[in-house]
This record gives C-alpha cells, sequence and structure tokens, in this order.
C-alpha cells in the first residue's frame, strides 16, 4: 500500500475528491431552508430535497453504464463539472420552485457519478486486488470536508444573508476536483481490457521499482 500512496496518480486522486468533497453535499443540506426562503411551501421544500436523491440513484446506475462506454475518468469529470457550474448558478437563477427542481434534478443526476465513479477509476488504476485499501482511503480523506462543507456554508449565509457564496463555494470546489482529475496521467489505452494498465498501473509500477535493473516491461505488457 505504501508503493500506491507515493504513487502521482493516488494523490492526485485522493486531493480531488477531498476538494470535490468540500462541495458535494452543501446542497443536500442547504436547499431546503433556500427553497423556504424562497417562498416554497414545505411540502414543495421536502419534494425538491426528495428530487435530489431519487436522479442521484438514478445518476449511479445511468452514468455507471456510460462510463463504461464512454471512459471512467472522462465522465466523472463531465458530470461533476456540470455539478459546479449548476451551483454557482443555483443562488442566482433558482428562486422559485420549477427552477429548484431543475437545479435538484440536474445536480442529483450528476452527483450520482461523485459518488460511483471514483472506486471505478481507482480500480482502471490501482487493480482490483488492491481496490478495497484504495476505497477505504478515499472514503476516510473525504469525511472531514464533506462534514466541514455545509457548515461552512451556514457560517457564509449568517454572515451575508444571502447563499451566494456559499453556491460560490460549493462549485469552485467540485471544479476544483474536475481541475485535478483532468491532470491524472490517462491510461493507454483507455478502457483496453488487454492493456496492462488496465489491470493496475500501480502494481506494475511498484513492481518494477522493487525489480533487478533486467525486469522490463515488453511491448505487450509481459514482464520478462
Amino acid at each position: 500500500m505504501r508503493d500506491i500512496m507515493r504513487l502521482r496518480e493516488f494523490q492526485l486522486l485522493i486531493l480531488a475528491n477531498v476538494v470535490g468533497s468540500l462541495g458535494y453535499g452543501n446542497p443536500f443540506l442547504h436547499l431546503v431552508p433556500y427553497a423556504r426562503d424562497q417562498g416554497v411551501s414545505k411540502g414543495g421544500a421536502s419534494l425538491i430535497l426528495a428530487v435530489v436523491g431519487i436522479c442521484s440513484l438514478t445518476g449511479r446506475v445511468a452514468l455507471g453504464m456510460l462510463a463504461d462506454k464512454t471512459g471512467r475518468l472522462r465522465t466523472l469529470c463531465v458530470s461533476v463539472a456540470i455539478m459546479g457550474v449548476a451551483s454557482i448558478l443555483w443562488p442566482i437563477v433558482a428562486k422559485s420552485f420549477w427552477p429548484l427542481i431543475v437545479y435538484a434534478a440536474l445536480y442529483g443526476f450528476n452527483a450520482g457519478a461523485f459518488v460511483s465513479l471514483p472506486p471505478a477509476v481507482a480500480a482502471d488504476y490501482f487493480g482490483a486486488e488492491r481496490i478495497s485499501s484504495v476505497v477505504g482511503l478515499l472514503f476516510c480523506a473525504n469525511a472531514i470536508p464533506a462534514a466541514i462543507g455545509p457548515v461552512i456554508c451556514g457560517y457564509i449565509f449568517d454572515g451575508t444573508g444571502s447563499y451566494f457564496g456559499a453556491g460560490l463555494l460549493t462549485g469552485a470546489s467540485l471544479l476544483g476536483a474536475v481541475c485535478i482529475w483532468m491532470i491524472i496521467p490517462k491510461l493507454q489505452p483507455e478502457n483496453d481490457p488487454s492493456s496492462p494498465d488496465a489491470h493496475g498501473i500501480a502494481d506494475l509500477k511498484a513492481a518494477s521499482a522493487d525489480s533487478p535493473p533486467a525486469l522490463q516491461l515488453s511491448s505487450s505488457g509481459s514482464v520478462s
């Protein structure tokens, strides 16, 4: 596991998830009070939150299937970028029930990718045999920023009387995560089951680092 933790791919993946987690949960906790401030009824505000949850479950399945065809890291970046842009616009344009429903559906659907795809991306890079350890570290790293993000948004609202700063923080953290994911070295060739990269790039790097100088990888991916 120490070999993986020294890899740039792993460090960037952890950093991206930490940055993104600072914003990911904010709409889940602040949409209802925001909707109430905009004059939406209690029932309507509850429905908005329900839409986020239902669309999130749908997005996990649909975006997972899409990612298998278009690339997991690429799908993750596009989905989280949509979440980020929508969150910046949320306090600006979503000031009544139906615009809030649209935002809830858009955010919730793409939020499914933030939950389901990072473990799949980790499996692509580090191999299925080490995925449990890698995913455990990912979720542990996410815990603190996910807990403090909504609190920070609350302080911003208390200090300004507006959710604009909260939307900006949410959007900026999500877009920041996308920027970090985009600089993670790409698997070559991507999503090719015959590629050694698709079966754990970290294992190959660790093996190469620990092997005697004569041990090399052939162009076919076998060790000679």
